[in-house]
């Protein structure tokens, strides 16, 4: 399941709407990626996201790191994760 979904308005040449979904994996099953979409690809730490000024990366991701840790915190502590609502997620 999706931790997160976001939607953007590309515009320019070909513009479109960009939908996606944000999941979680483990950074060490990656071992190649789509240099045509891509010209690299690094690994920050939580941490180094939120210091990384917001222009230089996905619009989204300070949120979703935000939201990440959210969810740890709540794991860690014993709280439900919570719905958009309010409501105990199942």
């Amino acid at each position: 399941m999706p931790l997160f979904l976001t939607v953007t308005r590309i515009s320019g040449e070909g513009e479109h709407t960009d939908v996606s979904l944000w999941y979680l994996f483990d950074a060490d099953t990656i071992t190649s990626y789509d240099e045509d979409e891509f010209d690299a690809i690094r690994w920050l730490t939580v941490e180094q996201v939120i210091e990384e000024p917001g222009e230089s990366l996905d619009p989204h991701v300070h949120r979703f790191t935000h939201k990440l840790r959210h969810a740890r915190a709540a794991r860690h502590d014993g709280r439900p994760r919570r719905r958009h609502d309010g409501r105990p997620r199942r």
